[in-house]
C-alpha cells in the first residue's frame, strides 16, 4: 500500500476492520472499487460476492441476526441501490443491525437528472424509507463522522438497518489518514 495514496475507499475499509467486521456482503461495482481495493489491500475483512445486490442485502441481514455483529453490504448506485431494498427491509423489520455502502455517481452529477450511469433521483429519500436513516457523504472531510454516526445509529437500538452513499469522486480523494481511526 505504500505506492498507493490513502484515499476514502481506504478509509472506509479500514473504519470497518476498526470497529470489528470482519465479513462483508456485496457486488463489485464501478461506484465503488475504491472502498472494495481498499478492503483488498488490508486483507483483514472477508469479502463474500453476492450475485445480485438483492442477494447481498438478504446475507447481511442473515449475518447480522446469525452472529449478532453487524452485517455490511456493499451495492452500486442507482438501480443497485434499489434492488438492495427487500434485504433492508427485512433488516428493518427484523432489527437487524445492518450498515449499507453505496458508491454514487460523481458530485457533480448527482440528482441532476443529466442520466449518468446509475444516476436515480431521490436516491437517498428512497432509501431512508426503509431504514433506521441515510447519509450521503458530500466531501472527504466528513466520511469518518458520517460512518461512525451510521454504524452507532444501526447497532443502537432499536436496531437496523442504516445506508451511507459515497459518490466515486469522493471515495478516489487522497486524504491524510484520520488520527480518530486509532480510538475506535
Amino acid at each position: 500500500m505504500a505506492d498507493t495514496p490513502y484515499n476514502v475507499g481506504d478509509l472506509v475499509a479500514e473504519f470497518l476492520s476498526r470497529i470489528g467486521v470482519t465479513t462483508c456482503f456485496g457486488i463489485v461495482s464501478v461506484h465503488n472499487i475504491p472502498m472494495l481495493d481498499g478492503i483488498g489491500r488490508r486483507n483483514a475483512i472477508r469479502y463474500v460476492m453476492a450475485r445480485g445486490e438483492m442477494g447481498g442485502g438478504h446475507m447481511a441481514d442473515a449475518y447480522a441476526r446469525v452472529s449478532g455483529h453487524l452485517g455490511v453490504m456493499f451495492s452500486s448506485t442507482g438501480p443497485g441501490a434499489a434492488n438492495t431494498v427487500p434485504g433492508l427491509v427485512e433488516a428493518q423489520f427484523a432489527g437487524s443491525p445492518m450498515l449499507h455502502i453505496t458508491g454514487q455517481t460523481p458530485t457533480k452529477f448527482i440528482d441532476r437528472d443529466m442520466g449518468t450511469v446509475h444516476d436515480v433521483p431521490g436516491q437517498t429519500a428512497m432509501l431512508e424509507a426503509v431504514s433506521k436513516a441515510a447519509f450521503r457523504v458530500r466531501s472527504a472531510q466528513e466520511a469518518l463522522g458520517i460512518l461512525t454516526q451510521a454504524a452507532t445509529l444501526a447497532l443502537t437500538p432499536p436496531m437496523g438497518p442504516v445506508s451511507v452513499e459515497i459518490p466515486i469522486d469522493i471515495q478516489r480523494t487522497a486524504i491524510p489518514r484520520p488520527a480518530q481511526l486509532d480510538t475506535l
